[in-house]
């Protein structure tokens, strides 16, 4: 003989397995969620971990050709004080003296 109860749904061990059921499929559901968003991060993180190497890089060869034009400048700098100096002294020894 089958008992009445075994097939209805509102006994409370079916209750309670179905609504534990239906909290699984929630948590696996937040848990693919989570997932596919840590996956969206990684692969953020990821892109500007390459973006900070390559704008690093960047900065390097930049300091190293600021650098150059410095040196290049300070050197143009004395030659132009050498011109002056000399231009000066040019000047001097083609100037006569109001004597003469």
């Amino acid at each position: 003989m089958v008992h009445r109860n075994c097939f209805n749904l509102s006994t409370p061990h079916i209750k309670h397995t179905l609504k534990r059921e239906n909290i699984m499929q929630e948590l696996d559901l937040d848990r693919k969620k989570i997932e596919s968003k840590f996956e969206i991060l990684e692969s953020r993180i990821a892109f500007q971990e390459i973006n900070i190497e390559e704008l690093s890089q960047k900065v390097i060869s930049l300091q190293l050709d600021l650098n150059k034009c410095c040196k290049q400048i300070y050197l143009l700098v004395d030659k132009l004080k050498g011109l002056q100096l000399s231009m000066v002294a040019h000047d001097l020894e083609d100037t006569l003296p109001p004597h003469y």
